[in-house]
């Protein structure tokens, strides 16, 4: 049995057993309840990791096919330039905003989560284009390790794309 529920379907199936199932489909795919929560609980370490070191991230709402990401990290960018020869300094500043796709899973396929953290930072800036310009990075879970020891990832453009944007 389908049902639309705030354009999220929730699936409702029993099994030739007694036991009924609960999935959340976002998007196409189909996210058992006990994935959603453990993806959840990894989003929420994350954030509580980030704002613990200081930094104001935030958990994002899901957005269904057009997802924004599943945490946001805006931050200043000030840039100092030297003049040539006027002794002057100039300083300029503007917002970016690190898209974060959060993964618990025990298998690792860095290129399908590079392609949708690309596609949710492209998401996000469409919905949010105060936010300044974006930064699609993974971070991933690291089995049997701290939040801490956790690995980010993105690709390599992307992150020449960030230095220039910090002005280094």
């Amino acid at each position: 049995m389908s049902q639309p529920y705030g354009g999220t379907r929730l699936l409702l199936s029993l099994a030739c057993y007694p036991v009924l199932s609960l999935a959340f489909s976002y998007g196409g795919g189909v996210l058992s309840a006990a994935n959603k929560a453990k993806g959840t609980k990894f989003e929420t370490a994350v954030v509580d990791y980030l704002q613990g070191q200081g930094y104001n991230a935030k958990r994002l709402p899901r957005m269904g096919v057009k997802d924004i990401g599943d945490v946001g990290l805006t931050l200043l960018a000030t840039r100092i330039q030297k003049s040539d020869g006027s002794g002057m300094t100039h300083v300029e500043q503007d917002t970016f905003t690190l898209v974060i796709e959060a993964k618990d899973r025990a298998q690792l396929d860095w290129p399908t989560f590079l392609e949708e953290a690309e596609v949710e930072a492209t998401n996000y800036e469409e919905k949010h284009p105060k936010d300044g310009w974006t930064v699609p990075v993974v971070v991933a879970k690291r089995r049997r390790q701290g939040i801490h020891r956790s690995y980010v990832m993105f690709e390599l453009d992307t992150f020449v794309d960030l230095l220039k944007g910090l002005g280094l």
